[in-house]
C-alpha cells in the first residue's frame, strides 16, 4: 500500500507538524518508529474517529481495512504530553480511540 502524504511544519510550540493522506484501497504498510505521539483523525463512510497514537519503538506492519478513507494527523513535539495519558500508556500500538466529536453536547 502506498500513501502520498501532504505535510507542513507547525508554528505552534507544542505541535511539530500536521499531515494528511488518503487511502484508495485496503492493504498493509509499515508504520515507522517514532519518538513523538500524535492524534490521527480518520474519516470513512461518514464516520470520524479520533485516535491518540503513542511513540513506536520499532517499525510495525499495519493494515488499512477500508477504501476511500481520509486521514489527518497532528504530530506533537518531543516532550509534549497529556498528564492523564502519559506516552508510555499509548506506546507501541496501544492506541486510544476517543469518542466521536459531535455538535450535540
Amino acid at each position: 500500500m502506498r500513501f502520498i502524504f501532504e505535510e507542513r511544519p507547525s508554528d505552534s510550540p507544542c505541535v511539530e507538524r500536521i499531515w494528511r493522506t488518503h487511502s484508495e484501497h485496503a492493504g498493509t504498510f509499515i508504520s515507522q518508529a517514532a519518538s513523538q505521539w500524535e492524534v490521527v483523525v480518520t474519516k470513512h463512510d461518514g464516520q470520524t474517529t479520533f485516535t491518540l497514537r503513542g511513540p513506536e519503538t520499532k517499525a510495525t506492519p499495519m493494515g488499512v481495512q477500508w477504501t476511500d478513507t481520509e486521514f489527518f494527523g497532528i504530530v506533537f513535539r518531543l516532550g509534549t504530553f497529556l498528564p492523564h495519558l502519559p506516552p508510555g500508556r499509548v506506546k507501541d500500538l496501544r492506541d486510544v480511540n476517543l469518542p466521536e466529536a459531535t455538535s450535540n453536547w
